[in-house]
């Protein structure tokens, strides 16, 4: 265990040593194309438009500029090599350490601006800090595992749902998204009432496998269930606007993630309520279980705000723009990781109530990470 505990900091300066390399030695600037030009060998720095050289040539085939998502077809030249590849504000295109991302297209539309970035260092040493953080956190619940992981907490009665009513409630879930899908044509993650439906289906799934369990799991994983899809449902009935941007796979990589720790730090909240009218002995009984449940909340939330970044990346050519959200979700994760460093703090270790008031005021952030933040601040999240 305390392998992946190292494995897990050394991921964390991996991943600052790449953001720091970034921040030195990367570039970011522009390129305009125009069909039936020359390939071009140069290209401008976006602080002080500096002409810079590429280290290949590049040409625009064709572009389509009345369709939203700008589709166009690039080819890129080095040596005696061509190669053609397809590009749209929803698909970057990438050589060497070089990504092209579609921008806007000329008013006649023969013509696109593409945004460039070159990032040759900093880049793979970032990703490679993301690899290693998400399988030593892996490797950390994995081994966990083998213990007695999962307290069992000991109440007077059977607090478990029926497996009927969980199956009719998941038949629900999954009949809204593929709904939703078929009127969107893409992952149905965008919208208030999409995520509500999302955040039910892992809670519903923690009141199935915890229902031969006696204490507060399976309740309270089936009141959020049930809160989540009230929510959905009061949200009213979405549109089906669709940013060409968010038409991408890892969207619904990206937004699962992060959706499931969100519903796992509820049902740990509503654990955390019914701890502060127990006795000291019950509630240290309870936080084994909240803290097993929460490096799993820990490690789906930093899993989908990697997963973001790569999007970023690919998307907007930075993997971390300090976006509002992006923001927030990092201090949310902060916060989050304090109870489970808890034996290096006293009153988190030996007062199970504290405890239970952290996790409360923790999810009050969650809450305003989720809802607020894009309500208050105007960033690239701002689709809803």
């Amino acid at each position: 265990m305390k392998y992946c505990r190292l494995l897990i900091h050394l991921s964390l300066l991996l991943i600052a040593a790449g953001a720091v390399a970034t921040f030195f030695t990367a570039d970011y600037g522009y390129i305009h194309l125009r069909e039936g030009n020359g390939p071009a060998a140069t290209w401008r720095d976006g602080s002080d438009g500096t002409v810079l050289p590429l280290p290949f040539h590049i040409r625009l085939d064709s572009i389509e500029a009345a369709k939203p998502e700008i589709p166009a077809w690039l080819t890129i030249i080095q040596d005696e090599d061509a190669a053609t590849k397809y590009s749209a504000v929803n698909k970057a295109v990438s050589s060497g350490s070089y990504i092209f991302i579609m921008r806007h297209a000329d008013c006649d539309g023969h013509g696109a601006w593409l945004h460039v970035c070159n990032d040759p260092v900093g880049r793979p040493v970032v990703y490679s800090g993301y690899a290693l953080l998400v399988l030593s956190m892996l490797a950390c619940i994995i081994i966990r595992g083998k213990n007695p992981y999962f307290s069992r907490i000991k109440d007077n009665r059977r607090t478990s749902p029926p497996l009927w009513l969980c199956a009719v409630i998941i038949t629900g879930a999954l009949s809204w998204l593929a709904w939703r899908a078929n009127m969107t044509g893409a992952f149905p993650a965008v919208t208030l009432s999409d995520t509500f439906v999302l955040a039910s289906i892992p809670a519903i799934g923690l009141a199935v496998l915890f229902r031969h369990s006696e204490g507060l799991i399976p309740a309270s994983a089936f009141v959020i269930a049930l809160a989540s899809l009230a929510a959905a449902a009061a949200s009213g009935i979405p549109g089906n606007g669709f940013s060409p941007v968010l038409d991408n796979p890892l969207l619904g990589i990206h937004v699962c993630l992060v959706i499931c720790a969100y519903s796992l730090f509820a049902v740990i909240t509503l654990c955390a309520i019914a701890g502060l009218m127990k006795s000291q002995k019950e509630a240290a009984a309870m936080s084994g279980t909240q803290i097993s449940l929460l490096r799993i909340a820990v490690t789906s939330l930093t899993a989908g705000i990697i997963t973001g970044s790569v999007w970023a990346g690919l998307s907007w050519g930075a993997y971390w723009s300090w976006d509002p959200k992006e923001t927030w979700s990092l201090l949310c994760l902060l916060v989050y990781l304090i109870p489970l460093h808890g034996r290096y703090i006293p009153a988190l270790r030996r007062r199970p109530k504290t405890l239970n008031v952290f996790l409360i005021a923790s999810f009050v952030l969650m809450l305003f990470l989720w809802f607020g933040v894009n309500r208050i601040f105007s960033g690239l999240h701002s689709y809803i």
